[in-house]
């Protein structure tokens, strides 16, 4: 047996609308951008910067599996322009999760902002999605 590691593995991480896994993911990335502002003055040596407004956006990869029904819901969602269940996470370990954080902004959600199919014929059918936050997102520790 491997011996125990203090960092967060990949394989442990994954993407859940409500209770349920979507299959096939392989990849996946939540950002958090900061829209800063100069405040630098006269006669400062260095720069100085306000943070003003924050965003997130994630990504996903991972194989085609319209046979499973997570993966049926964010592709109907991409096709329909609309907004994400809030209640979808993404894991970064076996229990820790990030989310959009209704508590702070009830209408905090995220939507699709592109939907990319792939396809080799030498590989099989891949899916690329870009998932724009809308409003606040919050980690449980």
């Amino acid at each position: 047996m491997p011996a125990p590691c203090d960092v967060n593995l990949g394989k442990n991480t994954k993407m859940t609308i409500g209770t349920e896994q979507v299959a096939r993911i392989n990849t996946m990335s939540i950002t958090v951008n900061a829209s800063n502002v100069d405040i630098t003055e006269l006669g400062d040596d260095w720069m100085k910067h306000c943070v003003t407004m924050l965003d997130w956006n994630a990504s996903i990869e991972g194989y085609m599996d319209l046979s499973d029904t997570e993966q049926n819901t964010l592709h109907s969602i991409a096709l329909s322009g609309g907004m994400l269940p809030n209640n979808i996470r993404f894991y970064d370990d076996e229990t820790n999760y990030w989310t959009p954080d209704t508590a702070t902004d009830a209408e905090a959600k995220a939507s699709v902002e592109t939907y990319t199919w792939n396809s080799d014929p030498q590989g099989i059918v891949t899916i690329n999605m870009s998932i724009k936050g809308n409003g606040p997102i919050w980690r449980t520790s």
